[in-house]
């Protein structure tokens, strides 16, 4: 998995919801993590951006519990993907 990877996912519909993108991030950042020596540019960027994306996610997760009652947010729940879109005018 890669950067490049993951925008085609997103671009194409493939990531329905916040725990899959966060799961491929954090796939992403292990795998920078394990490949690259502990110390390295690439290890230290990828570690940094997993605690970046940690803390996001707990934000999110905050935020849309306050919004749940009210059920404003645009984004389905965590872990539920969103109801694909149906095509209009098809008969």
């Amino acid at each position: 998995m890669d950067f490049s990877t993951l925008r085609k996912k997103v671009e194409g519909g493939a990531i329905r919801d916040v725990a899959s993108l966060v799961s491929d991030l954090n796939l992403i950042f292990n795998n920078a993590m394990l490949y690259n020596p502990k110390g390295s540019d690439y290890h230290t960027m990828a570690s940094t951006l997993k605690t970046v994306v940690a803390q996001q996610l707990a934000a999110y997760s905050s935020w849309y519990s306050e919004a749940q009652p009210a059920h404003d947010s645009p984004f389905p729940p965590l872990g539920e993907a969103a109801a694909p879109a149906e095509a209009s005018g098809a008969a």
